[in-house]
């Protein structure tokens, strides 16, 4: 019996030890899983998403309603980076980051305080590295019909400047209501959910070195007369 107690207590102290690692590790995605009742529960406005140079890219107005950026062309460019309160994009800042634009995660004593304080709590601000207006264009002169993504990063500082993802949608018809029609694969973020072969991608690496050993390669043109049979 004493063995069986002591394989008890370990197996419990175990199980304590993995539950606490886990929390620890994957706290911060729970309390944003859009499934979180406390998402709801709480009375706090969501916090505002800047980008790089600090313009808005979603507030909440003084009623509670989610506002994005007023122009359609830049909104819906940055749909699935910013992402929408209904939790469609799933790796958008709305979602991933809810439970800081929310602040869920205040001290007894700040939830206590909100009840006798009229004024509703907003949650923290979050300023990501994308730029919008770089994003908003890239969105523009992309090829009408074509789905693909884009995505511009700082190869020096690892800092994404421009994701955009086609097609796109509009997160302030999901502000307003719910029952949205998009593209079939609007939600999807090609530039971190989509798996693609390395094809057209290492053509940077073949630029790049040809930048770096003829110096007459922009103004030459080149002809491929080549074909490959994957049979």
């Amino acid at each position: 019996m004493r063995l069986v107690g002591m394989i008890v207590v370990v197996l419990f102290v175990g199980l304590a030890a993995w539950f606490a690692m886990t929390v620890f590790t994957q706290g911060s995605i729970w309390a944003s899983d859009v499934r979180n009742s406390r998402l709801r529960a709480t009375s706090s406005l969501r916090g505002d998403i800047l980008d790089r140079d600090g313009n808005l890219l979603a507030t909440t107005a003084e009623d509670g309603t989610r506002q994005y950026v007023s122009n359609e062309t830049a909104r819906r460019a940055l749909s699935q980076t910013v992402g929408d309160i209904a939790g469609m994009s799933g790796t958008g800042i709305e979602t991933f980051y809810s439970a800081t634009l929310l602040d869920i995660s205040s001290s007894l004593a700040d939830r206590l305080g909100e009840l006798f304080n009229s004024a509703r709590r907003v949650g923290s601000s979050v300023q990501i590295t994308v730029d919008g207006r770089l994003q908003a264009y890239i969105a523009s002169v992309f090829p009408e019909g074509y789905h693909g993504a884009v995505c511009v990063i700082n190869y020096k500082t690892g800092e994404i400047l421009a994701m955009v993802s086609l097609p796109d949608y509009d997160p302030g018809d999901l502000a307003v209501r719910s029952d949205v029609e998009v593209e079939d694969t609007a939600y999807l973020n090609r530039c971190l959910q989509g798996l693609y072969t390395p094809g057209s991608v290492f053509k940077i690496v073949t630029l790049a070195s040809a930048l770096s050993n003829d110096a007459n390669v922009v103004g030459q043109t080149f002809s491929c007369s080549g074909e490959w049979d994957w049979t």
